[in-house]
């Protein structure tokens, strides 16, 4: 081990022992500069850098202006960018592997851009995050908010879901509908059809039915459909006949009757219902509400009103985030020191 007084990596200094197990080669050779005004450390080995085990605290801890600790794969050892065992800056291993905080400094606000862990793919094809979860029940990526009213993840640009998604609470957006590949030409063509919207949370329901010889028609509907529903509305279609139907009885006990003029008479119906089940009921859309005072003169959609990109009612702090993700702490990544002369 070297400890020197040099204004670099202590190339130069003093000799001290370093008790090592096994093939020394292996193990770090450990450059040490008490005053440097770079790096105070450079350590390089074969198989590990810094070999730190803490018993009871910290393996490794670090302070900086700009980076606690800093950790970089070499360019040389990283000539393949594509190779399957691509090593990885920092590697952690545990029941946590990396753990990252911003800790708080009274009720002082932090920076837009703060954060535990940051992760940013600046080469093509790269990715800042990645989660992969490789056991029956683990979770890839999990976003967890402890105060109400907050949230558990930002998405700001397109996110592409491969399998299903699932959701305990509402969906509030600005369109959707299906996109499949189109049934008549799969390889070539997309199909898309938009969503059916309402200002108010209803269920449709709907079939045929063929009336009997008196014209009339019993429609059963689902056991739940009265628990479920409230303030009904029907509809009916008399197919292949130039005949009258009505609704001859409305539902009760989770079924209606028909009536026709004439018999054997096929009916298409619809039934609609109104939600009265007790999430929909605690969580009532509201259809018409005002802007909150910092919202007013900006749009969610400024396009669809030829408004430029700056009047988005998220813009401001969009852009400050992104800002600040792009700069990033300014840790330049050092040239490889000369190895020194003397026992390592």
């Amino acid at each position: 081990m070297y400890y020197g007084t040099e204004n670099n990596s202590g190339a130069e200094g003093t000799t001290l022992e370093m008790n090592r197990p096994g093939p020394p080669d292996l193990y770090p050779s450990l450059l040490v500069s008490k005053y440097g005004p770079s790096w105070a450390m450079w350590v390089e080995g074969l198989v590990s850098g810094i070999y730190s085990w803490g018993k009871y605290e910290y393996g490794v801890w670090g302070r900086g202006i700009r980076a606690g600790v800093a950790a970089d794969t070499p360019v040389r050892v990283a000539v393949d960018l594509t190779r399957s065992d691509f090593p990885p800056g920092v590697w952690g291993a545990g029941p946590v592997g990396v753990y990252g905080v911003v800790p708080a400094v009274g009720d002082q606000p932090v920076r837009q851009g703060a954060a535990g862990v940051v992760g940013r793919g600046e080469a093509r094809g790269s990715h800042g995050v990645v989660g992969e979860a490789i056991v029956l029940g683990g979770v890839g990526v999990m976003g967890i908010n402890q105060n109400q009213g907050g949230t558990a993840g930002i998405f700001q640009g397109n996110v592409i879901i491969d399998k299903n998604l699932y959701v305990t609470g509402d969906i509030t957006k600005g369109g959707g509908g299906f996109k499949i590949d189109h049934p008549l030409d799969p390889e070539n063509k997309y199909l898309s059809h938009s969503y059916v919207e309402s200002p108010n949370a209803l269920n449709i329901y709907s079939g045929n039915a063929t009336t009997d010889v008196d014209g009339n028609a019993t429609v059963p509907l689902p056991e739940y459909f009265e628990a479920l529903n409230e303030d009904f509305r029907y509809q009916l279609t008399v197919i292949g006949d130039l005949a009258h139907a009505v609704v001859a009885e409305e539902i009760s006990d989770n079924q209606f009757k028909i009536k026709s003029d004439r018999p054997n008479v096929k009916v298409s119906w619809q039934v609609t219902g109104a939600r009265k089940d007790a999430l929909a009921k605690l969580n009532p859309m509201p259809v018409e509400e005002e802007k909150p005072s910092e919202e007013r003169g900006t749009y969610l959609h400024p396009e669809a009103f030829e408004q430029p990109e700056s009047r988005g009612v998220d813009y401001a702090s969009r852009e400050a985030l992104a800002e600040a993700l792009r700069v990033g702490p300014e840790i330049a990544v050092p040239e490889e020191p000369e190895a020194p002369g003397g026992p390592t």
